[in-house]
Order: structure tokens, then C-alpha cells, then sequence
């Protein structure tokens, strides 16, 4: 396992010596450590003892992610989005409880317990596992950790990367100071990380797709978590007004991200597509210009060309389909909300990791929109993934483009879903569209990562969300074909056989 090296950061800035002859400063608290602080602390700490090395670091949108040997630590971001506001300590505090909390449905075992970043009187930062009665108000001191018995979400000693809290060597300490009662400065927590076991790189979905390693048995054993995991989630229905009113609100939000649109009317701004536009930067930092209403818009040279009229398709068939959906509408259930092959990792069990936890209603979804999109994000590894001779075929493996109608099979016959043909592409072009404004977002940031990735990206999604809209109108024409032979084979003349 991998250990913690002995790192104090001393965080003092801004203290300046007293005067000759004055009276002591009072003893305030350092400094609070900045993000930087924070990351730079970790990946001394999270460094391998025997090698020094530094822990694998990930950026995502909304975290840092710190990957030693046999653990991942999550930092959540000081951040502001749409949805979420990490700014505070309570916040970041309570969307780490509640991402144990929801990811021990689909990933028992994985998800470990907090750990807490802690900083003491000297301004010196330790990484701790969460003190037993600890929440982010309270002050503790240092080596008041619980023996014994842990408390209910906290790590296991055997759980938390070793040397952790490490002690100074006696030999290394004066005289004085080995007889002295030790000092414990007052330590309080400064932030809080997810702790996670790491899963194995080489079983993750789309390691395996593209190796082209992935095994019908596999796929059939995910069938049977995800089948369970529906049947038993908690329900989570809407009316069928309420539920077309938000597949509707998703898609004009969509719109003016993909295509620079006015927001549609009887939006409010911090509820509807506006509030995504504002997170934009400085012209010539991203590629976004400023709109007439003051709110950041894309530049148009980097929007998806088709996205209008996909937007425009989509919407008439939101309409067109509006019984179909409503008829969803009783069987939500609080699913996954981000059920995306990444997230999935093949071991026996499979597991399902990173549930999207910061929103209640992005989870209260329909369970074949989750499997849809899981389909749709298979299929477009398989599109990168060379096709095999069939001589050369594991008999056990399946071929990477059947991995999603495999699995959509699989859990519905499981669920007892008599699958309505319309309902896959509905949910697979809503599905694409979304993520591609999610991906162009990515360029309203005030600095982007990764700029020139996001619109070609994009553009792949809507191309995906055009295909998908296709099949649906080869639906939409058979069925209208059976309609009117059923309606003829039942007219009078029909059954008299009289003109």
C-alpha cells in the first residue's frame, strides 16, 4: 500500500513581526490554505515512499483526482456551476457524504470512507481519516483519533494509506522535548476527500472495448447489477406533464448552447439555458462572444453545424411522442444519472463508479434512458475499434458494436420492458444532444482546458443525435404503414369484400 510521506506546509502568509517593546500578536489562526496549497500539499503527501514518485493527478471539471498504487483520492473544486455550488466547506463536505452514500449502490466495497485535509495552529497541513464525531465546523486536536471501534464513515485503519499521520522519530527529538508532555495544537479540517479503492485500469469498459476483450458473460453480469439496481432504486415518478415539461426545458437549454438562440421565453434566467451562458470569460481568452443581453455566447465558428435542425427534428418529435414519454413518467426511479462506460468496470461483480450526486433531479431518470445512453456511448467506442477477422474470434467474446443491443436486451427482458420501438432513439437523440452542449460548454469556462477538443467533439454528438433521429423517422414510417393496413384490413369493404 502506497504511504504518506512526512509533509508540513506551513501556511503563515500575511503575519509580520511585532514591534520592538509591543505586546504579543493574539494567536489567530493561519491563514486558510488556498487550492493550490491543497494540491501541492497532496501530491507530497500521496508520493510513494520508496520511490518518491508523485501520485497519478486528474483534473475533471468539478474535482482533482489523486491516484496512488492501490487508492484514489477526490478533492472536490471550490467551484460554481448550473447545478452545484462547491464554494463552501459545508457543501463540498455534504456532496462527499452523499457520493459514498449513493456509489455503495452500484460499487459496494469501492468507496472507503472521508478523509479529512487538516491544518494546524503552525499553519501545517495532515491528511487524516475522518475524526470519530468530526464535521467541518468543529475543531479537534491533534492525536484525538478514536482507538477502537470506527465510526460509522470513517476509514479503517487497514483502509487509509500508510503513515499517515506519522511521528517523529525519538531519536531525532532533544532531550527536552522526549520527557516533555507533547503539545497538540488545535487542528480543524480545512476540506474533505473521497477515498476510494483504485480499480484496475486494464477491466474498465472502454479498456476492454477497444481491445476488443470483451466477453458476452461480462456484459450479461452487468445486465443482472444494473437489472437489480433498477428494480430496486427508489421511485422517483412525475407527472406526465412535469416530465415532458423537463425533457422540453432540457432541449431549449440545449439550444442555445449549440446554436446561440435567444433563451426561450418564461425561463427564468438563473433556471433556464441563461444561466449557462454566463460562465463565459474575457473575449479573446475563450471563444465566446458577448450577447446583447450581457450574457457570453459561443463564438459561432465553433458551433456544431445540423444542431438547429436536430434541435428543431427533436422537438417535433418530443411533440409527436408525447404519450409515449408521459406513459414514462410514473416509473422514474432515482437511477445513476451518468451511465457512461467509463463508470463501468468489469470485475466479478461488475461495479459502477462516480453516480452523479450533486443532483437529485438529473438522477430521476427513466431506466431505459440510462441504458439508451450507456448503448449510445458503447456504440461510439466500438466505432473506433477495428473489426476482426472471424476466424480470428474468441467464441466467448461479443463484437464491440452488438455490446449495447446486447445489454438493452438483456435488462429488459430481466425488467419485463415490452419496448415501445420509438422509445430508444427518442431517448438516444435527447441523450446526444445533451451531451453535446455539455461538451461545448466546456468553452464557457474563463479558461478551458483542452479548447480545441470540445467542439469536434460536439460535432460527433450531434452527427449522433442526427442518425438517431433517423431511425426514428424508418419507426415512425413503419408504424404509420402497419396503421393504415390495420385500418384498411378492419374497413367494411374489407370484411365484405364489397367496393
Amino acid at each position: 500500500m502506497v504511504g504518506l510521506k512526512r509533509v508540513g506546509l506551513n501556511n503563515t502568509r500575511g503575519r509580520t513581526s511585532p514591534a520592538a517593546g509591543a505586546a504579543p500578536p493574539r494567536q489567530d489562526r493561519p491563514s486558510e490554505p488556498t487550492l493550490d496549497d491543497k494540491l501541492r500539499f497532496l501530491r507530497q503527501a500521496l508520493s510513494d515512499p520508496a520511490t518518491g514518485a508523485p501520485p497519478e493527478a486528474l483534473e475533471t471539471h468539478m474535482s482533482w483526482v489523486f491516484l496512488t498504487r492501490d487508492r484514489a483520492l477526490k478533492l472536490k473544486k471550490p467551484v460554481r456551476h448550473d447545478r452545484l455550488d462547491f464554494t463552501t466547506l459545508a457543501a463540498r463536505e455534504f456532496d462527499c457524504r452523499e457520493e459514498l452514500r449513493l456509489n455503495a449502490r452500484l460499487a459496494p466495497g469501492i468507496y472507503l470512507g472521508l478523509m479529512a485535509l487538516q491544518q494546524d495552529g503552525g499553519g501545517r497541513l495532515a491528511l487524516r481519516p475522518e475524526p470519530q464525531g468530526e464535521r467541518s465546523q468543529g475543531d479537534m486536536r491533534q492525536g484525538d483519533m478514536p482507538q477502537g471501534n470506527v465510526p460509522r464513515g470513517a476509514v479503517p485503519q487497514r483502509d487509509m494509506p500508510q503513515g499517515n499521520a506519522p511521528q517523529e522519530p525519538e531519536a531525532s527529538r532533544p532531550e527536552s522535548a522526549r520527557h516533555a508532555t507533547p503539545s497538540r495544537p488545535l487542528a480543524r479540517t480545512v476540506d474533505w476527500l473521497v477515498l476510494m479503492r483504485r480499480l484496475p485500469h486494464e477491466r474498465l469498459l472502454p479498456q476492454l472495448i477497444a481491445a476488443g476483450r470483451v466477453e458476452t458473460a461480462q456484459i450479461d453480469a452487468l445486465a443482472r447489477v444494473l437489472t437489480r439496481f433498477f428494480r430496486f432504486a427508489a421511485p422517483a415518478p412525475l407527472t406526465p406533464q412535469d416530465y415532458l415539461a423537463r425533457l422540453r426545458h432540457e432541449r431549449a437549454t440545449d439550444r442555445a448552447v449549440l446554436t446561440g438562440e435567444p433563451v426561450a421565453q418564461g425561463l427564468e434566467p438563473d433556471q433556464g439555458p441563461g444561466r449557462a451562458l454566463r460562465m463565459g470569460g474575457a473575449i479573446g481568452t475563450t471563444p465566446s462572444v458577448p450577447s446583447a443581453s450581457g450574457l457570453h455566447r459561443l463564438d459561432p465558428a465553433v458551433l456544431p453545424p445540423g444542431a438547429a435542425r436536430a434541435l428543431d427534428r427533436l422537438d417535433a418529435a418530443l411533440t409527436r411522442h408525447a404519450a409515449l414519454l408521459g406513459s414514462r413518467a410514473a416509473g422514474l426511479v432515482e437511477g445513476h444519472g451518468d451511465l457512461r462506460p467509463e463508470h463501468v468496470c468489469l470485475l466479478d461483480p461488475p461495479v459502477v463508479i462516480d453516480c452523479l450526486e450533486f443532483s437529485v433531479a438529473l438522477r430521476q431518470t427513466d431506466p431505459i434512458d440510462e441504458l439508451a445512453f450507456l448503448a449510445m456511448e458503447c456504440g461510439l467506442l466500438a466505432e473506433r475499434t477495428p473489426e476482426r477477422p472471424a476466424c480470428s474470434a474468441d467464441p466467448r467474446s461479443l463484437d464491440p458494436r452488438s455490446i449495447g443491443p446486447h445489454l438493452i436486451s438483456a435488462c429488459t427482458a430481466a425488467l419485463g420492458e415490452a419496448l415501445p420501438p420509438a422509445l430508444m432513439p427518442l431517448y438516444t437523440a435527447c441523450r446526444a444532444l445533451l451531451r453535446a452542449r455539455l461538451i461545448l460548454a466546456h468553452l464557457l469556462d474563463p479558461q478551458p482546458r483542452t479548447p480545441g477538443k470540445w467542439p469536434p467533439l460536439a460535432r460527433r454528438y450531434v452527427a449522433v443525435a442526427v442518425a438517431a433521429l433517423d431511425w426514428l423517422d424508418a419507426v415512425d414510417a413503419v408504424e404509420a404503414m402497419e396503421a393504415v393496413e390495420t385500418e384498411e384490413a378492419l374497413s367494411p369493404a374489407a370484411r365484405t369484400g364489397r367496393p
